[in-house]
């Protein structure tokens, strides 16, 4: 007695259902690219914020040893903070000359931002270069320029130093002024202020008008 073999035919994917599934990939992979980037710069951003926190208390510890005045409010500012953020490495030569700084790349002295927000072309962080000169003070920078005087705020000079600021995001230089500042971080910059906090902040139409003036950049809300 003969017996039947019953082939069991396979179904394919219909062209209109492989469409579909590359139609819902492709939704799935719009949401999740913006959804990453954004994790990545909240990432970027809290690694900004540690790195301005440790230059606070670094700038602070620098001005406890040289009778509360800051780092230079001038450019190089960073090689005065630099034996006190990486002590194991203070006797390296250090150079504040190209774009990024070479001896800068990954250290806190560099905001892992700079590379993505489609503005910065030289260093990431920088010194108020906007304050009322009569209330700083004159001092020399060793570490750069012997003999070369440089001015400094003096914390007991100022009027509020918890309101003016010392180190700020820029996207032209080592210079913080209202022109060279940042809003990196969703729309706002990160700054550490005379007396070593830190903030997020808004940069408001007052602090990037130029001239500068008030507590923020001159350390007095009398200064014009």
């Amino acid at each position: 007695m003969s017996q039947r073999v019953k082939h069991k035919t396979i179904r394919g994917f219909t062209l209109i259902e492989l469409l579909a599934v590359i139609g819902i990939i492709a939704i799935m992979v719009s949401i999740l690219i913006p959804v990453i980037g954004g994790i990545r710069e909240s990432a970027r951003t809290t690694k900004c914020a540690s790195n301005m926190r440790q230059l606070g208390v670094a700038a602070l510890m620098f001005s406890q040893e040289h009778d509360n005045t800051t780092v230079a409010l001038y450019y190089n500012w960073a090689l005065e903070l630099w034996p006190y953020v990486y002590p194991d490495r203070a006797d390296e030569p250090l150079s504040i000359s190209g774009n990024p700084i070479e001896k800068f790349v990954g250290t806190i002295f560099e905001c892992p931002s700079m590379y993505f927000d489609g503005a910065t072309t030289m260093r990431s962080y920088g010194a108020n270069r906007r304050y009322d000169s009569s209330l700083a003070v004159y001092g020399t920078l060793d570490s750069w320029r012997p003999g070369s005087p440089v001015r400094r705020f003096h914390a007991l000079r100022l009027e509020n130093p918890s309101k003016t600021i010392l180190l700020g995001e820029t996207f032209n230089g080592s210079d913080l002024t209202p022109t060279s500042a940042i809003a990196r971080h969703h729309g706002k910059m990160h700054g550490v202020f005379v007396d070593g906090h830190l903030e997020l902040i808004e940069l408001t139409g007052e602090i990037v008008e130029d001239p500068a003036k008030g507590i923020f950049w001159k350390g007095s809300s009398q200064s014009n």
